[in-house]
């Protein structure tokens, strides 16, 4: 898989990312909304491996870097007198690693959309017995 296709930005090294939940800072270009699946990976220290995190994104936000009032809007948007750029964001909720190793995502990682066998490692559905879910 390309995983350069399904980018969508990199974990917020100005958020705490825990073993629970991080938050992404979303690229330009990127499409993402509640529910969407989510993953990161990592090499984890001393050369053991690669852990991947695993997260369903519950909340979205914005701001706007460098405004500190709410009218410094306007100055960096409308007449340009104030340097700043607005920002999106996504709260990822872990729900998964693998391997069940429960680290922090590193800040700075690469974040993607989870396709395919990874939604289903996501969903744990490479666990499940019985019928199949199509995703």
């Amino acid at each position: 898989m390309d995983s350069t296709h399904d980018g969508i930005g990199h974990i917020d090294g100005s958020q705490v990312a825990t073993t629970q939940r991080f938050t992404v800072v979303l690229n330009e270009d990127a499409f993402v909304q509640l529910d969407d699946l989510i993953v990161c990976e990592q090499t984890l220290p001393g050369g053991r491996g690669t852990l991947a995190h695993y997260g369903i994104v519950v909340e979205g936000s914005g701001i706007v870097e460098g405004a500190k009032f709410a009218s410094d809007t306007s100055r960096i948007f409308g007449s340009q007198t104030m340097p700043g750029s607005a920002v999106r964001t996504v709260t990822v909720q872990i729900l998964r690693t693998d391997p069940e190793v429960w680290l922090a995502p590193l800040p700075g990682a690469a974040a993607r959309l989870a396709r395919a066998e990874e939604r289903r490692k996501a969903l744990f559905q490479d666990r499940m017995d019985g019928g199949e879910l199509y995703l």
